[in-house]
């Protein structure tokens, strides 16, 4: 499986713009023997600059990230917007887009109404169908709002577009971290969605606060690893180790890096 790096835990360390800093990270990457690179600026100066940083280095970019806000009553313009995006990727090779339904208000504990999941259903799969003309997956991934009320908005959204244009990217931990940390439920549900799932991104935490290297904790990988496998999974694996309040910072973001990528080796989750 190919291991990558997901661009967010690289901006608490360098800050929001890593556009002047894509040589550096591409740097640390190629050094820890990650073969990939998930960007989350994916406008088109984004991708230029990332594109230019990329020349003769032995890096990919399977996959790139993006939010978009698909339940209010302008989700065309943001559709429209992914996918005036997602035809600048294409350049990079990129061949999964990762997609977070923005929620209400970040942080908030807002729910959608029927009628705004709704819409964000048709969204969507107009752009899963979309993209799928472009040669691109659509890739579904959540954070932890979308898994109150027992997984109303992530069920609703798998269960409401076809598998066939709507894919998952499974962020363990975040659904973890959804249930209450409750880490029996989180497996069972990977069990039920691993024939959808297309990319993982790893996090992991230690007494369910996010640990500084990817590495033992409160998840077992080993675990995950064995019921996506099952399924014949073998897309990119995904480092996202990010810090929050309570996470030791002992270690540059080039040292997690080679530290998790050295783990995820051990564990067999990648070559």
């Amino acid at each position: 499986m190919i291991l990558s790096c997901q661009a967010y835990p690289w901006t608490q360390e360098l800050g929001s713009d890593l556009k002047p800093h894509f040589g550096t990270i591409l740097d640390a990457l190629q050094a820890a023997g990650v073969e990939a690179f998930e960007t989350m600026d994916t406008s088109p100066a984004g991708v230029a600059a990332l594109a230019k940083q990329a020349q003769g280095r032995p890096i990919s970019f399977p996959t790139a990230y993006t939010n978009a806000r698909l339940h209010d009553d302008d989700a065309d313009r943001h559709v429209d917007r992914v996918l005036q995006e997602a035809d600048g990727l294409r350049s990079l090779g990129t061949t999964q887009l990762v997609c977070n339904p923005e929620p209400i208000r970040w942080g908030g504990t807002e729910e959608k109404t029927d009628a705004q999941l709704e819409r964000q259903v048709t969204s969507l799969a107009r752009l899963g169908r979309a993209l799928q003309t472009q040669g691109i997956t659509l890739a579904y991934h959540v954070h932890d709002a979308e898994m109150r009320q027992q997984g109303r908005e992530l069920l609703r959204m798998l269960e409401g577009v076809d598998e066939a244009i709507l894919k998952f990217c499974l962020d363990a931990h975040w659904i973890y971290r959804g249930l209450g940390n409750d880490a029996e439920r989180t497996y069972a549900l990977i069990e039920r969605f691993a024939p959808r799932t297309v990319s993982v991104h790893l996090r992991q935490s230690e007494e369910n606060v996010w640990s500084e290297t990817f590495g033992e904790g409160d998840l077992d990988h080993r675990r995950i690893l064995g019921l996506l496998s099952a399924s014949g999974f073998d897309g990119p694996l995904t480092l996202e180790q990010a810090r929050e309040s309570g996470t030791l910072s002992t270690m540059t973001m080039a040292e997690r890096v080679r530290a998790s990528a050295e783990y995820a080796r051990r564990l067999g989750l990648a070559a």
